[in-house]
């Protein structure tokens, strides 16, 4: 009987931990972020999948004026500069297992807010999930999870 109790907790504690996530925002005291100007997003050197068009789109569609490009092709109008730092990992198939972003005033080289975003595999989300998750928690909006969920119950 005591076998099988510890095989019980053994699988639910490995189930638990493959389905954590974390998210978590900061934003400087005295910040404004829903005036940050024009948006320059700064594609993170090892980045392929050029995440920073996805986050420039996801900005746009939260109301800002943001464009994305390289790093060393920053327009001189920038007021934000946002950067990245993107984390893949292989379970069956490649997934992103953290995206951290980094909003910096362009002129003063100081930091507005910052956002960490990490799922395990099991709780997974496509790069624009991540990506939107991240951003809709940075401005303090509510969960695009919550939204589509609402859609999806007022279709049926």
């Amino acid at each position: 009987m005591y076998n099988i109790f510890r095989f019980f907790l053994m699988c639910t504690l490995i189930t638990i931990s493959g389905c954590a996530t974390r998210l978590t925002s900061n934003v400087a005291p005295n910040a404004n972020i829903e005036n940050l100007g024009d948006i320059y997003v700064a594609r993170f050197s090892p980045d392929k999948r050029h995440l920073n068009k996805i986050i420039a789109e996801e900005l746009h569609a939260l109301g800002h004026n943001a464009t994305a490009g390289e790093a060393d092709k920053q327009p001189k109008s920038t007021d934000t500069l946002i950067t990245y730092t993107d984390r893949w990992r292989w379970d069956i198939t490649n997934y992103m297992i953290s995206l951290d972003l980094q909003m910096v005033d362009a002129e003063k080289g100081t930091l507005i807010a910052d956002t960490h975003n990490f799922r395990t595999s099991l709780a997974r989300k496509t790069p624009r999930g991540m990506i939107r998750g991240s951003l809709f928690d940075l401005f303090d909006l509510e969960n695009p999870d919550d939204i589509q969920q609402k859609s999806d119950n007022s279709n049926n």
